[in-house]
């Protein structure tokens, strides 16, 4: 499985990976699912929140983690569906939701506390991004069967000067 690595000193260049990452969807026409995991404030919702902003119609989206509702969705290109399973982690996920998560035809997946979803409710096309913090900052892990979306994601992060650490 594709894996990459990248070192985030600051939310400065969490927002620059996010903007990479939106240059690469923006080249796709169906989109898989990202599970975004990581300890509070390890810079999940900061990365949500800059990946919406860089698509058509994201200026106007009120972005926040949407904790107490389950999920946001926004006025984007592509539509966003913005998960928050942290509320979930021990009592399950329920039917409606399973649903929203599995229908991802037309729309673009982002569920924050990834982790928490069922590994038989987590899409093979799904890709996992997590987020670690250490002393300097936060690290970043990329892993997905996505090879082309990965090797544009790495290529965009090399190009705006996004450390790059070797895989483990």
């Amino acid at each position: 499985m594709p894996l990459l690595n990248f070192f985030l000193p600051d939310p400065e260049q969490t927002q620059r990976m996010a903007s990479c990452f939106a240059d690469c969807l923006s080249q796709m026409s169906k989109y898989p699912v990202f599970l975004l995991r990581g300890e509070l404030g390890a810079g999940k919702t900061t990365f949500i929140r800059e990946l919406v902003t860089r698509f058509p119609g994201g200026s106007k989206a009120e972005i926040c983690s949407p904790s107490f509702n389950l999920v946001n969705y926004y006025p984007t290109t592509p539509r966003v569906s913005h998960f928050d399973l942290y509320r979930l982690e021990h009592c399950g996920i329920g039917p409606d939701v399973e649903e929203e998560l599995l229908d991802a035809e037309d729309r673009l997946i982002l569920v924050e506390w990834g982790n928490l979803l069922p590994a038989d409710l987590q899409p093979e096309t799904s890709v996992r991004l997590t987020f670690n913090i250490c002393p300097l900052g936060r690290e970043l892990t990329i892993e997905g069967e996505q090879a082309d979306l990965l090797a544009c994601i790495n290529s965009r992060a090399r190009q705006s000067g996004i450390p790059v650490q070797e895989e483990s």
